[in-house]
């Protein structure tokens, strides 16, 4: 227990590379920096559907309720007294971290003996200082990292249920809860990726009928736990998919403005 404690330090101190970006009296703003001034008032805007910092008359911002976590822990800190740049600071530093313990569990998960420490340190560094992310970092991309994060847990889970370590609904349960916390909202093509992963690794795992039906029950319980436990920003996401999505398409240019869009970036 004691070893594993000390792997996880290493991590929550190399976890503090953030603060290296700062020079004194600094923030880290502008190019959609999506960080708010006010985290505070911006948790409080964001509990409701329809916000007034946006258009004349408002907007809706029903595709936006996902963020909750993300800007909870972010009024939480400022809410405690602490400066807007300290406030950032420990955001940053905790979603430079969190991906990396993410990791780090799943490698946990595939590599438990004493003598894989390097496996699983390597793997988890290599998963943090991740180039992949430097666009994401640009800009504070803070779902994306909360997705980085959702995606090892997941795997390591459903591994987990796959080999019958826990009961299958207790596995269901915990994919559920972690993508009730670390989610991507609207960002719903991130998650083709980690249903990628999960369908490749639970493919891995079956040898049996019992494992092709155990693989079913944890994917329906998993899906389950996520639509229920999600309900908060799925269902305000699908209304307003429905009844917003054409006319926010039009106002962009329409699908050929989109598709200019993404060839540009």
């Amino acid at each position: 227990m004691k070893k594993i404690w000390a792997e996880i330090l290493i991590i929550l101190f190399l976890g503090l590379t953030p603060l290296f970006w700062y020079k004194p009296g600094t923030i880290a703003l502008g190019h959609d920096m999506g960080f708010p001034l006010a985290p505070i008032d911006h948790f409080s805007d964001r509990l409701y559907m329809w916000t007034q910092r946006v258009g004349g008359f408002g907007s809706d911002q029903s595709d936006g309720t996902s963020g909750f976590f993300i800007h909870g822990l972010e009024a939480l800190l400022s809410k405690s007294g602490l400066s807007l740049v300290v406030t950032q600071q420990i955001s940053f530093i905790f979603w430079f971290t969190a991906p990396a313990l993410g990791m780090y569990f799943l490698l946990s998960t595939l590599f438990p003996k004493e003598s894989q420490r390097v496996t699983r340190l390597a793997g988890t560094v290599l998963y943090m200082f991740n180039h992949f992310f430097l666009q994401a970092w640009f800009i504070a991309e803070r779902p994306k990292f909360s997705l980085a994060t959702a995606l090892p847990i997941v795997l390591g889970l459903v591994i987990m249920g796959m080999r019958r370590v826990r009961p299958v609904w207790q596995m269901a349960l915990g994919v559920g809860i972690t993508l009730f916390v670390f989610n991507a909202g609207p960002g719903i093509p991130l998650y083709a990726g980690m249903l990628l992963a999960v369908g490749i690794v639970m493919l891995w795992q079956i040898r049996s009928k019992a494992d092709l039906l155990l693989a079913i029950r944890l994917a329906l319980g998993s899906l389950l736990a996520t639509v229920i436990l999600g309900a908060y920003w799925l269902g305000p996401l699908v209304y307003y998919s429905y009844q917003e999505f054409t006319s926010r398409v039009n106002e962009a240019g329409g699908t050929q403005g989109a598709i200019n869009w993404s060839r540009e970036i």
